[in-house]
């Protein structure tokens, strides 16, 4: 299962699009499908830090551009929707919308896809306290043009030994 954009490359569902409707090339494309047939299941994905996590999921068979999925496999996406309309941004009230693309075994029940959201979700959370606990949260990486080059890297300093080691040839570097 992978997070993916809403202009995320595929086709699907097979058949012709319906009458008004565009031809599905990207992601969001299937959003006015999914209202229409209206089988959206209301279902939680797991425990959240206030109760349960409660959306509402639609699940597509797709052709992803590019991919052809492993024998026995076929790629789905699952959509997933707020339970209520949230203020986003420009002012308007809308859904909050997310696209995961899945590749399961041809025929997996929307019900096991949704399962296996709730669990990318607990890895999210689980990378996130790791992230947390070793102060990579606070770490900002360089912008791509002002990455050092390999001939720039210098390697971090030793340690600092608790004592001093006699310069070859100079004794025992006591006065």
């Amino acid at each position: 299962m992978l997070a993916v954009p809403v202009s995320q490359p595929l086709t699907g569902p097979p058949g012709k699009p319906a009458p008004g409707r565009r031809q599905i090339k990207r992601a969001d494309h299937l959003l006015p499908y999914a209202k229409c047939r209206d089988q959206w299941e209301r279902r939680s994905c797991g425990e959240g830090s206030k109760g349960l996590r409660y959306y509402d999921w639609t699940l597509f068979g797709v052709k992803v551009t590019g991919q052809e999925p492993a024998d026995g496999f076929e790629h789905q996406l699952l959509i997933r929707h707020s339970t209520h309309k949230k203020k986003l941004a420009g002012g308007r009230y809308d859904y909050e919308y997310a696209y995961f693309l899945v590749h399961a075994p041809v025929g997996t029940p929307a019900s096991v896809a949704i399962g296996q959201a709730g669990i990318r979700w607990k890895i999210e959370e689980d990378n996130e306290q790791g992230k947390q606990l070793t102060g990579l949260d606070q770490y900002q990486p360089v912008p791509a043009g002002d990455h050092p080059s390999a001939a720039n890297v210098t390697a971090p300093p030793p340690p600092l030994a608790a004592g001093r080691r006699p310069r070859a040839g100079r004794g025992t570097g006591r006065p």
